[in-house]
């Protein structure tokens, strides 16, 4: 049985368990929790239909939408909401408090990315837990010294590749 240090905080801990996952293992759970997420969604809603076709954008074609759902907003989001926010606001948070404070850098990505989604307050929410979820993935996944960046990407094509699907089956 492991012992636990009495002196590490939780949000130490959790990222402890999690940075001991390897990082395929950790996108496939990643992945299941937004979906499960979009399901509990739906189900609160009663209306699965609506949750899978929340992006709302009005596209010509379905290759528009393949190009902007599955390629243009991962790359955007993930370079501004992953990259852009979570890095500058650990450094600044840094510089101002002389410590890392990391689940304050994930709050702001969560929240600022929750925003632009803003089609619904239900999909707001839904959508500031993925982006939680997306952040915490990607913290863990620099702690890792791995291409935090090119993984996230992936894992938020792959979530929208999801999504995708559900909608035009």
């Amino acid at each position: 049985m492991p012992v636990i240090d009495s002196t590490v905080n939780l949000t130490e801990r959790i990222f402890l368990g999690l940075r001991e996952l390897k990082t395929p293992s950790l996108m496939l759970n990643i992945l299941a929790f937004n979906l499960a997420l979009a399901a509990i969604i739906a189900a609160i809603r009663n209306d699965f239909i609506y949750t899978i076709h929340a992006n709302f954008l009005p596209f010509d074609s379905l290759n528009e939408e393949l190009l902007v759902v599955l390629f243009l907003a991962p790359l955007i989001e993930t370079v501004l909401y992953q990259y852009a926010i979570i890095d500058v606001s650990v450094y600044l948070l840094k510089l101002i408090f002389k410590k890392e404070l990391i689940i304050v850098s994930i709050i702001l990505s969560a929240i600022s990315y929750s925003l632009i989604h803003l089609y619904d307050y239900v999909y707001m929410i839904q959508m500031i837990i993925a982006a939680f979820s997306y952040s915490v993935f990607y913290v863990v996944v620099k702690q890792k010294n791995r291409n935090a960046l090119l993984y996230s990407l992936v894992l938020h094509i792959l979530c929208n590749i999801l999504m995708f699907g559900l909608k035009h089956i």
